[in-house]
């Protein structure tokens, strides 16, 4: 998304997981990277890390004193990092509603919400049509940044 909205060029390093990004980061080996706040929040009051913007559409409470990206001059860029639970395609409807009771219940224990916020972690616990919404808004979004820039699978 930074690549179709400020027109630079930069290689895309893939990583499997956050630890060996940040390792690299921390490291030297690549110059910059997105990674998810929970992961860089420990580092950055140390100074092995420095925070330039947020990808979110508002700033953190965690981290308030660094902009979004928008606010640092690529207005209506917003890209969060998101985390979805998914399911194999058949499982059966009752199945399904139970896990999600489940989830929704150890979503809203006392203090969870609390917990994961002051970490950076926004729980949402929304319903599975709205994650679905939500994946098709997200999948459509990349596409345009896809034509913008040629995505390729690595």
């Amino acid at each position: 998304m930074l690549l179709a909205a400020a027109t630079v060029d930069m290689a895309h390093v893939p990583y499997k997981g956050p630890a060996p990004a940040m390792q690299d980061l921390i490291g030297g080996q690549v110059d910059c990277g997105f990674l998810a706040e929970p992961t860089v929040l420990p580092q950055i009051p140390s100074g092995r890390l420095v925070a330039l913007a947020s990808s979110a559409t508002q700033r953190s409470p965690l981290l308030s004193q660094v902009p979004t990206v928008a606010e640092s001059g690529y207005p209506g860029f917003g890209g969060s990092f998101w985390l979805v639970m998914l399911e194999p395609r058949n499982v059966p409807a009752d199945i399904r509603q139970r896990f999600v009771a489940a989830l929704d219940a150890a979503i809203r224990a006392p203090g969870h919400r609390e917990r994961a916020a002051g970490i950076g972690i926004e729980m949402a616990g929304t319903a599975p049509a709205v994650a679905q919404e939500r994946t098709a808004a997200l999948s459509n979004a990349w596409k345009t940044v896809d034509r913008r820039v040629g995505l390729q699978v690595d």
